[in-house]
Order: C-alpha cells, then structure tokens, then sequence
C-alpha cells in the first residue's frame, strides 16, 4: 500500500504487541492518503509544464537547434556579461 520500510517497522513491533487499534490504522491511512495526494499533485504539475513545453516549441523537428532557441518566437538578443576583476 505504499508504506516505507521504515513505517512498516514502527508499525509492526505495535502491532504484535496489540498496541495498534483502530484509530491508529485510520491515522496511518489518512496520512498514507495525503502523501499520495501530494504527489499527484505534483504530478500534474509536472505534466502540465511538459505539455506546456512541447506546445511552446517553435522549430521544426526535423532540425538540430540549441536550448536557448527551442522555444522563442523572435530573434535572441545577445546579453553582454561584465568581466568581474578580482582585487
């Protein structure tokens, strides 16, 4: 059920000592179901941003194009970077 290793083994040991009702399994539950929850989430998020991705490309796919020029509409303009001096 998607439980770690280490929550089986807090879980177990309490539950062979008959330490372990029923409101504690439902507590467990909930939070197993927030995590996966959580994770969906993120997820879809993720998905989101691929397909966000693959709609944005503006270059053909049959052509080699770097990373900088996968994605943009209009021409790059070269940014000028300063020289840091050391002192």
């Amino acid at each position: 059920m998607g439980f770690s290793l280490a929550q089986i083994g807090e879980i177990l040991p309490r539950l062979a000592a008959g330490q372990f009702g029923r409101a504690e399994i439902e507590k467990q539950l909930h939070a197993k179901l927030a995590e996966i929850e959580a994770q969906i989430l993120k997820l879809q998020e993720l998905k989101q941003a691929l397909m966000d991705t693959f709609a944005s490309l503006q270059c053909a796919p049959d052509i080699a194009v770097s990373a900088a020029h996968a994605t943009v509409n209009e021409p790059v303009k070269p940014v000028r970077i300063k020289k840091l001096h050391a002192r």
